[in-house]
């Protein structure tokens, strides 16, 4: 978790977290629809919910701080410069517990589960295993 601010009005947490990337044309605001951060709200909503099994009074939203790097500078001179960007995403939590057990009933298996087409780690594997 990188940060947690507190709603005074609501008196709920709100979980935040940082990300530092380089964009060329700055953050869009439909970057979290991108294949290559799709699993950032996971982050949130775990995290979320984690706070919530803790008793803790939990908002029902949380933040991205973008930290985009300029590269259009005409020099570095020592100096990094960014650009920020807050998204507001709205936290689901009720798929976690599922998913917890659909674990735990995997690692407790005797038999390796069936690898994924569409999964980058299995595709290495695969690839990986033929040497």
């Amino acid at each position: 978790m990188d940060d947690i601010w507190f709603d005074k009005d609501k008196e709920e947490l709100v979980v935040v977290d940082y990300k530092a990337t380089v964009q060329k044309n700055g953050v869009a605001d439909n970057i979290l629809e991108n294949d290559n951060y799709k699993s950032l709200p996971i982050q949130l909503d775990f995290y979320s919910w984690l706070l919530k099994k803790n008793n803790f009074e939990v908002a029902d939203y949380g933040y991205f701080m973008f930290c985009n790097g300029i590269k259009a500078k005409d020099s570095f001179n020592k100096q990094l410069e960014f650009e920020y960007k807050f998204i507001k995403y709205n936290v689901k939590t009720d798929w976690i517990e599922d998913k917890i057990f659909e674990m735990k009933m995997c690692l407790d298996s005797k038999t390796t589960p069936k690898g994924n087409e569409d999964c980058f780690n299995c595709k290495f594997v695969k690839v990986m295993n033929k040497y």
